[in-house]
């Protein structure tokens, strides 16, 4: 029997019965003809060829009847939902912390670098078409000149906290989806989320952003804005806000202290190597990149530990999550100018490690088996 789904946007609980199909211009539309499906002549031939491999590719003629169409699936309320949703596993990723926190310059980098591979030949990812319009009216001035992006409160209507779903494919096989939420930080009550930001109360995996004003780290430069500088008792509100809001002791927790380039050398000392960036797709292997994150995410705890400001903040998301790993981040590796409000010289490091951390953490992949990291 199918599983059921739920819908990232409204939070219906989704089943097969309830699935509408319509094209891309909002008519009414047939379902699809499975795109795996092939005739009895491909099926008698692989089995006499013993090669299995051709009758679990994507038919062509099917994939183009359906995106000539624009044909895709909704829920029951009208929001696009994958076309194998009840096939294959999803995880809602919320992205939570105060404003100005760096949650959407991170998101926009988190996507651009799978974009750009970072993950082969483990896994590619690729946007549906609606996500690539979210993408490009968010991120768009972002991606060409280096502009900070409008914060998420700014937009008007769903555009700043629609899910951005990536579909991860090994070879021509869909593997899971991953919808991504950015929140709004300045609506931080549990009324707030319940009504704007209800992403939480169903995500598998929260991404914490803590930035070094919280935690009253020394900076490296002053050319943080004003409206950079985040206080202690804002970013603690947030954290048992969204304990509060979602269901913590079934997800994952990833603590990211955000714009690590821009904390002293000193303030860090043996942390330094941590926001060196990990080769991911060259010569080193993906277990092995896992355990650096482990034991980088050990050292990171322990830094926050030893910190008047990060003791409880740990504790906190220790006792509430089922699983926790620590991240130093810099999704650009500068400030922004605040003159031009852009970055000049993107150098991102470390905007993987929360994401793979998670996916280790809640069994959607395997670093144990090498190549063959998808259960």
């Amino acid at each position: 029997m199918a599983r059921t789904y739920f819908c990232p946007r409204c939070l219906d609980t989704v089943g097969v019965e309830h699935v509408l199909y319509r094209t891309r211009n909002g008519e009414p539309a047939d379902k699809p003809r499975e795109e795996y499906d092939r005739g009895f002549r491909e099926w008698v031939q692989a089995v006499w060829q013993g090669d299995p491999e051709p009758i679990h590719r994507i038919h062509p003629q099917r994939r183009a009847e359906r995106d000539h169409h624009g044909i895709h699936a909704q829920c029951g309320r009208g929001h696009r939902i994958p076309l194998r949703a009840f096939d294959v596993p999803s995880m809602v990723v919320g992205l939570v912390g105060e404003p100005s926190s760096g949650k959407t310059v991170y998101l926009g980098t988190l996507l651009e670098q799978l974009d750009r591979g970072r993950l082969l030949p483990y896994l590619d990812f690729h946007l549906d078409e609606r996500s690539q319009k979210i993408r490009a009216e968010v991120f768009h001035d972002f991606y060409t000149s280096g502009a900070v992006p409008f914060p998420t409160s700014a937009y008007q209507g769903d555009a700043g906290r629609e899910a951005i779903t990536e579909t991860a494919v090994a070879g021509d096989t869909e593997k899971f989806y991953l919808s991504f939420f950015d929140a709004s930080g300045e609506q931080n009550s549990v009324e707030d989320q319940g009504r704007t930001n209800k992403f939480l109360y169903i995500s598998d995996v929260v991404m914490h952003f803590i930035t070094p004003e919280a935690l009253t780290l020394p900076r490296r430069s002053l050319n943080r804005r004003d409206d950079q500088r985040q206080a202690w008792f804002m970013t603690n509100q947030w954290i048992q806000t969204a304990i509060r809001s979602g269901e913590p002791k079934r997800a994952h927790a990833a603590v990211i202290v955000t714009k690590s380039d821009d904390i002293a050398a000193g303030a860090l000392d043996i942390l330094e190597d941590a926001r060196e960036d990990l080769n991911y797709s060259g010569e080193l292997s993906l277990l092995r990149a896992v355990q650096v994150i482990e034991e980088d995410s050990r050292y990171i705890r322990d830094f926050l530990r030893s910190l008047d400001g990060g003791l409880p903040l740990s504790i906190r998301f220790e006792e509430a999550y089922r699983s926790v790993s620590y991240h130093l981040v810099s999704a650009t590796g500068e400030p922004a100018d605040p003159q031009t409000r852009s970055f000049r010289n993107r150098r991102p490091q470390r905007v993987l490690d929360p994401l793979l951390a998670a996916l280790v953490h809640t069994g959607v992949l395997d670093a144990q088996k090498g190549l063959q990291v998808l259960r």
